[in-house]
């Protein structure tokens, strides 16, 4: 039952943005993208290079965004999921604001991310469980110290159309809204991603984006400081005349600390796909920001 709950509130949320989107007959899509691996500065979420599921709803108008995603690995849809794969399914939602200045030379978003995972504390703790019974703890000496990671994201992008490859920086702060065990006050939870791009037009509906992109990371609860990735990709889309949208693309991803990736010398190279597909209804905008 836990494991469905993602899957409802995914549906509620959905429905609730498909309403004001129709409140204010603006611009709706609805997409689903599916990663073969989810990095997140850095770190692997799922564990095992596995694939996850994004299914998403977006509406947005005068520049004001927002978003439904959900995470979700495709194993948890035939009950073959594993411990990692259930704490991680989710539900974020995403509100932005985006601003134009000098002629469209700079662009400002301000926006907040809300990320839920309500399996998290119950895989931990049985996670816990299942150690103390491997090491033969007696009941009285264990102790199960678990905490939600439910956290939000406050965030500032600077872009700048106008000049060569199109630059972008990106400042987030995260906030954890369970206490951590009276840490959350203390811990710093930032990152910094500079990134930059450029998009070729190959056909009237098909453009290939090339890009790259850096990321600095602060995460003092797991004591992570420094650049946590460097990644290169590229991405083909094309959009047909019916509002149905196809993008796929690779991406190379360098996870330099070991903090991050692990001491295994092969977790320190990533490679991983991305494929999506999506419908805008006739009056079609573009969703605000991913996770």
């Amino acid at each position: 039952m836990k494991i469905l709950m993602p899957i409802i509130v995914i549906l509620l949320l959905s429905s609730t943005v498909v309403n004001i989107a129709r409140a204010g007959s603006g611009p709706l899509t609805v997409g689903m993208e599916y990663q073969s691996l989810y990095l997140a500065r850095g770190f692997d979420f799922y564990g095992e290079d596995r694939g996850v599921l994004l299914p998403w709803v977006g509406y947005s108008k005068n520049g004001f965004g927002m978003s439904v995603w959900g995470e979700m690995s495709p194993d948890i849809l035939v009950g073959e999921a594993i411990s990692p794969e259930k704490e991680w399914a989710g539900v974020d939602f995403n509100t932005g604001y985006r601003m134009n200045f000098m002629e469209d030379r700079l662009g400002v978003e301000l926006g907040t991310w809300l990320l839920w995972y309500p399996n998290d504390r119950n895989e931990q703790e049985d996670r816990i469980r299942a150690y103390y019974e491997v090491q033969g703890t007696p009941e009285a000496n264990r102790l199960v110290n678990t905490y939600d990671q439910d956290f939000v994201k406050g965030y500032v992008k600077f872009t700048f159309p106008g000049l060569l490859l199109s630059p972008g920086l990106l400042y987030t702060q995260q906030y954890f809204l369970s206490d951590h065990g009276k840490t959350r006050s203390k811990d710093a939870s930032f990152y910094i991603i500079l990134s930059g791009g450029h998009s070729t037009e190959i056909s009237e509906r098909t453009d290939l984006g090339l890009g790259a992109s850096i990321t600095y990371f602060r995460y003092d609860p797991a004591e992570v400081q420094g650049i946590s990735e460097i990644s290169l990709f590229a991405r083909l889309s094309t959009s047909f005349e019916n509002g149905l949208g196809l993008v796929g693309g690779f991406n190379y991803t360098i996870v330099p600390l070991d903090e991050v990736a692990g001491t295994n010398p092969g977790n320190h190279h990533k490679f991983h796909s991305t494929f999506g597909i999506m419908y805008s209804f006739p009056m079609s905008g573009t969703k605000a920001g991913s996770p």
